[in-house]
């Protein structure tokens, strides 16, 4: 089961916090994020509450564009 967390990331192009040292580290944060999605896409058609629902979308949108950055 998940559990809703208020998205809280200010991503940023190039933000040095984002980047890891070394390529399996980045495929290894980019697949978890990825699993994550999934997931998350999953409790997203089970949510009935439609704020929890666009709080979901929110933090879906904002792990998709991490997930881009990571495949960079």
């Amino acid at each position: 089961m998940l559990y809703w967390v208020e998205p809280r990331v200010n991503f940023r192009q190039g933000d040095p916090s984002y980047s890891t040292t070394n390529e399996p580290e980045r495929n290894t944060a980019r697949r978890a994020l990825e699993i994550y999605v999934s997931d998350l896409r999953e409790e997203i058609v089970k949510t009935e509450k439609r704020e929890c629902r666009e709080a979901l979308h929110e933090e879906k949108a904002i792990l998709e564009r991490v997930i881009e950055q990571l495949s960079i």
